[in-house]
């Protein structure tokens, strides 16, 4: 993913937010 746990991209890659889903960014780390 070009997504780093800090950014949560959607399937284009684009940023949505940040920290706004952090089980999913400790999964994306």
């Amino acid at each position: 993913l070009a997504c780093n746990a800090h950014t949560i991209c959607d399937s284009e890659l684009r940023p949505l937010g940040t920290g706004l889903y952090p089980v999913i960014s400790i999964i994306n780390h």
